[in-house]
């Protein structure tokens, strides 16, 4: 059985990032049915270690899961259900928790990037200097930490304003709450305050 953690985030990847409109790729039901399992398990495990992702995960989850048709989400919860699909899941379940183990950094790269294959539909920041490119970079890793902080699965917005030392600060806003921090140029680069940085991640764990 080809369970192995580093299959099922490839697995993960492969098939959440295919269109939701076009028809599915070469795929057995089978296939399917474990790719259900396998991401259920790794969100399972996520919850875990970063309660903070939990609403994100959940809804993230929801989301995916809408784009089955009756059939095949019928055909995934009844393998789930079965000694092979339980089997399964607490495999992956268990490498997951072995990769993990109690390195945060590790988790959130790979919980983090599960929910990206989710697709969020996040509003970008608006009237930002930031390039492009470094924009994804902050809207990729740190939105989730910020709706960690806001305790939200989804985000409203973003209000930037600039300041008179060319630094800028984004307002993230979700479920009636304000997260403030702090973009400031750095060369070609730009990065968010240590501060900032840190108060994001550790909402991760809380």
């Amino acid at each position: 059985m080809r369970s192995r953690i580093g299959y099922a985030l490839v697995i993960t990847s492969a098939f959440l990032a295919a269109d939701a409109t076009a028809a599915p790729p070469a795929a057995t039901p089978s296939d399917r049915a474990q790719d259900f399992v396998q991401t259920q398990a790794i969100s399972a495990r996520c919850q875990k270690i970063l309660p903070g992702l939990k609403l994100q995960l959940q809804d993230g989850r929801e989301r995916w899961l809408s784009t089955f048709d009756p059939a095949q989400l019928q055909v995934a919860q009844a393998y789930a259900a079965s000694k092979e699909g339980k089997r399964l899941g607490n495999e992956v379940e268990r490498d997951a928790s072995r990769a993990f183990g109690r390195n945060t950094l590790s988790a959130a790269a790979t919980c983090i990037s599960l929910l990206g294959e989710y697709s969020p539909a996040h509003p970008l920041p608006t009237g930002s200097a930031m390039p492009a490119e470094r924009v994804q970079h902050y809207m990729f890793h740190f939105t989730p930490m910020a709706l960690a902080r806001l305790q939200c699965a989804r985000l409203d917005g973003i209000d930037v304003a600039t300041q008179a030392d060319g630094s800028e600060t984004w307002q993230y806003r979700a479920c009636g709450r304000v997260e403030t921090v702090r973009m400031a140029p750095a060369g070609q680069s730009w990065s968010m305050t240590d501060a900032d940085r840190n108060r994001l991640f550790q909402a991760l764990t809380q």
